[in-house]
C-alpha cells in the first residue's frame, strides 16, 4: 500500500527529537501496488505488497549493507539541524519533497514542499474546499496531482502540474461537472515515458472510459487516444514513440479489482493485445523510462493462507521479479525472494510484503522487503541498505542515498539516509492526513 496521505505536520512535533521514520522512487509513479479487494464475482487472489508493520516507537537507527553485514547500527542524526527553505539546492540529485496535508478530515488538502536536505515546509497550493487527491506522480522536476470533487461541488476533476519541483502548480485540465452524484472521474494518470505529456483515463458519468493525451507544454493540447468498455482503466505506461499504452482494466467505484492481465493498445491501429497474463496471479508493474522494458512482480498463490472476509485468496512471498522486453515480449526472471508465509498459532498471518522499482539511474532494478533494500545487478541481488525497522516505502534509491518511510499509516516518518557517511536526516513526520507525492530530482 502506498502511503497516500500527507497532512499538516504539527509544528510542535517537528521540534521534538524524531521518534519514527518514513518513504517511491521519485521518477514517475508512486510505488506499484495491487488492489487488495478482488471482484466479488469470482474469488480472486490478492498480493500483499505492502509491509505489514507494527506501531513503532523509539528512535530509528539505520545500518548500511556491505558485502559482510556490519555488526553495529549506523550513526543517526536524531536532531539534525533545520535547513532554511531558501537554502540553495544541490545541482543534481534530490531537490525537494512534494506532499500534501489537511488540517482536519473535512478540510481541503494543502500542497507543500520541503528541501530534500531537510527544512521547514513551504505552502505551494491550497485546493478548493471539497477537493480530495486521487492521483500523484513525480518525474524529475515535474509533479502532477489529480483532484476529484466531493458530491455537491461545482467543479469537475482537475489535474495540476508543477515544473519547479512542486513549488508552484498550474491547473492544466478540468473535466466538465455533471449533475449526477459522481460526475466524470479520473481513474488513473501516467507520464509519457519521454516526460512531455500525460495519459489520463477519464470515466464520464455516462459513456466509455476514454484515455486522453494532455501535452504538458502550453497550451496543454488534449486529444483522445482510445476508449475502453471497462469502466476502470488503470494506466501503467504511455510510450508515444511506439504508440503503446499499457494498462489493467476492471471496475471502478466497486469492491475491488484484479491485476492479472496487462493490456497494450496501439493508439495508431487501435489494436489491443495482452502483454502479461498472470492467470490467477496479480501483477504489479513498473515501466522503464526509455520505454523499452518493464519490471513486473507477482506473489505466490497460497489458498491455505486465505483470510476469511477479504474476498480473495492470499498471495505473498516468495515473490518473483521479472523484466519484459516490450518489443519482443520476452520475459526474463531476475530473482525470487522472500520466505513463504505461515500462520501463527492465533490464526494471524506471519508474512512479508514487498515493493520495487528502478533506481535513480532509471535502469537498475531494486526491491524492498521487510527492512531491507536490494539492488538487482543482472540476476544477482545485493543488499544495498538495511534499516532497523520495516520500510513502508522507498521514494528514492541510489547507490549513495535513500529516502524511505517507516512506521504506520497514521504515524510515520520520512528519512534521508546517506550511504557513504551513514548519516540520517529526518525530513518530516506524517499521519493519516499526510500524502507524500515523491522526491523531485534533477
Amino acid at each position: 500500500m502506498l502511503m497516500e496521505a500527507d497532512n499538516p505536520i504539527d509544528p510542535d512535533l517537528e521540534q521534538k527529537p524524531n521518534i519514527e521514520p518514513s518513504a517511491q522512487q521519485s521518477t514517475d509513479n508512486p510505488q506499484p501496488t495491487v488492489s487488495p479487494h478482488p471482484s466479488k464475482s469470482r474469488k480472486k487472489p490478492i498480493i500483499i505488497l505492502t509491509v505489514l508493520i507494527l506501531i513503532i516507537g523509539g528512535s530509528l537507527a539505520f545500518k548500511i549493507a556491505t558485502k559482510k553485514k556490519p555488526n553495529n547500527a549506523a550513526t543517526t542524526q536524531q536532531n539534525a539541524p533545520k535547513t532554511a527553505a531558501t537554502e540553495k539546492s544541490t545541482t543534481s540529485g534530490p531537490q525537494t519533497i512534494a506532499y500534501a496535508t489537511s488540517e482536519t478530515d473535512s478540510s481541503q488538502p494543502i500542497l507543500y514542499w520541503r528541501p530534500a536536505t531537510g527544512g521547514e515546509r513551504i505552502q505551494s497550493l491550497k485546493l478548493d474546499q471539497g477537493s480530495y487527491i486521487t492521483d500523484q506522480i513525480v518525474r524529475g522536476n515535474q509533479v502532477v496531482v489529480g483532484v476529484q470533487a466531493s458530491a455537491g461541488n461545482t467543479f469537475g476533476p482537475q489535474i495540476w502540474h508543477s515544473t519547479d519541483n512542486g513549488k508552484s502548480y498550474t491547473k492544466i485540465f478540468e473535466a466538465k461537472k455533471t449533475s449526477g452524484n459522481l460526475g466524470d472521474q479520473i481513474t488513473s494518470i501516467v507520464f509519457a515515458n519521454d516526460g512531455k505529456s500525460l495519459a489520463v483515463a477519464l470515466l464520464p458519468e455516462d459513456g466509455k472510459n476514454t484515455v486522453k493525451e494532455i501535452v504538458l507544454d502550453t497550451p496543454h493540447t488534449v486529444k483522445d487516444l482510445f476508449t475502453s468498455d471497462s469502466r476502470g482503466v488503470f494506466l501503467e505506461a504511455y510510450i508515444p514513440s511506439s504508440k503503446q499504452v499499457l494498462y489493467f482494466t476492471g471496475c471502478y467505484n466497486c469492491d475491488g479489482n484484479s491485476r492479472t492481465k496487462l493490456w497494450s493498445t496501439n493508439i495508431a491501429t487501435k489494436s489491443t493485445k495482452i502483454i502479461l497474463d498472470g492467470q490467477d496471479t496479480n501483477y504489479a508493474i513498473r515501466a522503464s523510462q526509455d520505454g523499452q522494458s518493464l519490471l513486473a512482480m507477482k506473489g505466490t498463490l497460497d489458498p491455505a493462507l486465505d483470510v476469511e472476509g477479504i474476498g480473495g485468496m492470499y498471495q505473498g512471498p516468495p515473490y518473483t521479479l521479472i523484466t519484459v522486453d516490450l518489443s519482443s515480449g520476452k520475459e526474463t526472471t531476475l530473482t525470487t525472494f522472500g520466505k513463504k508465509g505461515t500462520r501463527k498459532p492465533d490464526g494471524s498471518l506471519n508474512t512479508s510484503s514487498a515493493t520495487f522499482g528502478y533506481m535513480a539511474d532509471g535502469k537498475t532494478p531494486y526491491y524492498v522487503i521487510d527492512n531491507q533494500i536490494y539492488k538487482v545487478n543482472s540476476t544477482s541481488p545485493s543488499l544495498l541498505f538495511e534499516a532497523t525497522k520495516p520500510i513502508m516505502e522507498a521514494y528514492y534509491v541510489s547507490d549513495d542515498m535513500v529516502y524511505v518511510t517507516t512506521g504506520v499509516y497514521n504515524n510515520f516518518v520520512l528519512d534521508k539516509f546517506v550511504i557513504p557517511t551513514k548519516t540520517l536526516t529526518t525530513i518530516l513526520n506524517g499521519d493519516d492526513k499526510t500524502r507524500i507525492f515523491g522526491v523531485t530530482a534533477k
